[in-house]
């Protein structure tokens, strides 16, 4: 998750569907064990939330979030006109770099 490779929709998905799996054998079996209880991986799932929370509270309020005393103002403004920059030969190829995942950045 930190480096990208894995999206939180997948490990949702691959929760949800390891539940399941733990489920049908449950009512095969007709016992619980203490490893095979489905409920077991909803802590996973809870943790993912509070990650993404606070994750993106961290960039709402920009450097200020990491202050002993933060500012009440958040670092995203979204009420400020943006200006696009119009899509010349010059970052033409800036953009496809971009936009096919080639920018030499982590």
């Amino acid at each position: 998750l930190a480096v990208g490779t894995l999206s939180p929709q997948q490990v949702y998905h691959c929760v949800k569907q390891q539940q399941k799996k733990l489920d049908e054998s449950q009512d095969e079996n007709n016992s619980t064990t203490a490893n095979n209880n489905p409920s077991d991986l909803n802590w996973l799932v809870s943790h993912m939330e509070m990650r993404d929370f606070f994750l993106f509270d961290s960039f709402r309020h920009g450097p200020s979030a990491y202050r002993l005393h933060p500012t009440n103002q958040p670092a995203h403004k979204p009420n400020l006109p943006r200006q696009w920059l119009p899509l010349s030969s010059e970052n033409r190829d800036q953009f496809s770099r971009w936009a096919c995942g080639q920018t030499n950045l982590p």
